[in-house]
């Protein structure tokens, strides 16, 4: 669920088309949500709730940093770490006792290339498929910001998969 607002035109075509779908939400838990956002006790809950997470943020990423690995951080609960190859990401992690979720899932599904007709037209232009691979962190508990989990991730972002033999 999330608030809007908007020129009425869209705020209204948007209405609709949720209105029809599984999108749709119920009138009674958007007024528990109006009645929170009103709430001055909740507002300072979440405005406390937000520089937590900040903290946490800048905090992940100095030590990142200092693993050699520059991420994008933004505000909110997780983080999202580019990876060579996310399989190979997700099992070293995992053999290490961290749960990320796979990035796949979160990436949009439009793309946007160069021109019309998808061909790349230069550096920076488009979108490279091999840049978008990425798994998202999840920082909400503050265990899980500190070396060890940082050097786990640096690791787990250069990881390529094993190349395996066949020896007959």
């Amino acid at each position: 669920m999330a608030a809007l607002s908007g020129p009425e035109d869209a705020v209204e075509a948007i209405i609709a088309q949720r209105r029809l779908g599984s999108g749709w939400v119920s009138r009674f838990l958007q007024e528990i949500l109006y009645e929170m956002l009103a709430d001055k006790e909740a507002f300072h809950t979440v405005t406390n709730a937000r520089h937590i997470y900040a903290t946490r943020q800048k905090t992940m990423h100095a030590l990142l940093l200092r693993q050699s690995l520059d991420v994008h951080t933004g505000d909110g609960l997780n983080l999202w770490i580019p990876v060579r190859d996310e399989p190979a990401a997700l099992r070293l992690l995992a053999e290490q006792g961290i749960r990320v979720a796979a990035g796949k899932p979160f990436l949009p599904s439009l793309r946007i290339s160069a021109d019309a007709t998808g061909a790349d037209a230069g550096a920076g232009a488009g979108v490279d498929a091999h840049a978008s691979r990425g798994i998202r962190v999840t920082i909400a508990q503050q265990g899980a910001v500190n070396e060890q989990v940082a050097a786990a991730l640096a690791q787990a972002a250069a990881v390529t998969p094993k190349t395996s033999t066949n020896h007959s």
